[in-house]
């Protein structure tokens, strides 16, 4: 600061702040400035983490999390894996009814083996 801006003020330097001056009822106390822009800051920080936190939500709804090629042969190895099973209680099943009708009908071996 040059001197002669010094002299021309007096002997009392300050800088901008937002605190009450010296001769104040309540000196050197931050001023309503000070909270008007500490509100201006804080709701900034909230509404931008909170657009963030949307965009991002957004983002990862839109986004899935297996590529459909994928879930499509997961689909199909399940449809498979169901069809396989069918088959196979089916078989057991019909070859349970035959038995049963066999040993119904007196059809088949019917030779008793000794203990």
């Amino acid at each position: 600061m040059d001197i002669r801006i010094y002299r021309l003020y007096g002997n009392e330097v300050r800088y901008q702040d937002y605190r009450n001056p010296p001769n104040h009822t309540d000196p050197y106390q931050l001023n309503m400035k000070y909270w008007h822009i500490f509100a201006a800051r804080l709701s900034f920080v909230v509404v931008f983490e909170h657009l963030v936190f949307f965009i991002t939500s957004i983002l990862a709804y839109m986004i899935p999390d297996i590529p459909k090629s994928v879930q499509q042969k997961i689909m199909r190895k399940r449809h498979l894996a169901r069809e396989a099973l069918y088959k196979t209680e089916a078989e057991e099943a019909r070859t349970v009814l035959e038995t049963t009708e066999e040993s119904l009908t007196g059809e088949g071996d019917s030779t008793i083996l000794p203990c």
